[in-house]
């Protein structure tokens, strides 16, 4: 592991000639910093951490579901949903359950500004929800909403998609983790 020098010990005064105890604490402190050697600033994990991505979900059929169990790890995860059928029916419904399988139901994400569409459509949104507090916000081309989901069963591990069409439904889902359990 590579040392770390603190500041203190460097010389950066202006006037000053370097050291080369200055020259190598300026090319080993980031590494130090990164590697997290002792006497160096620790850094938060979720600053280093790149797998916020929880993954991708795709179904279809009719009706189309798509269940994300066991999350139990993120807080705020970002949800990107594409979905539609060959109906001209798109939208979809979410619902969210604990680990002792007490749920919500369906849920309308869609409060407000549904629009109709013509054969076929293709539906887009981004879908965030809090896992611990139940709290959600949905922004689409089709409407929008917000609200709560029943926080007595919170905090949720759980949650499933439900597409709105009939014939030829479909959803993909890409799932990002916003923020660690607090």
């Amino acid at each position: 592991m590579t040392d770390w020098t603190p500041p203190a010990n460097i010389n950066s005064d202006q006037d000053l000639p370097w050291r080369a105890i200055d020259v190598r604490a300026c090319k080993d402190n980031p590494v130090a910093l990164a590697e997290g050697a002792d006497g160096a600033p620790k850094i938060m994990p979720r600053a280093m951490d790149q797998s916020n991505y929880l993954g991708r979900f795709i179904g279809t059929g009719s009706p189309v579901t798509i269940n994300l169990l066991g999350l139990v790890n993120p807080r705020v995860v970002r949800f990107d949903i594409a979905c539609g059928s060959s109906d001209g029916n798109t939208g979809f419904t979410f619902g969210v359950s604990n680990a002792a399988s007490q749920s919500t139901g369906y849920l309308s994400p869609i409060t407000s500004g549904f629009q109709t569409f013509t054969n076929p459509m293709q539906g887009m949104a981004t879908f965030y929800m809090d896992f611990v507090t139940g709290e959600w916000l949905c922004a689409a081309n089709f409407g929008g909403g917000h609200g709560v989901a029943t926080p007595a069963y919170a905090p949720f591990q759980n949650i499933s998609f439900r597409g709105a069409g009939t014939q030829g439904a479909y959803l993909y889902v890409a799932a990002h983790s916003i923020t660690g359990r607090t």
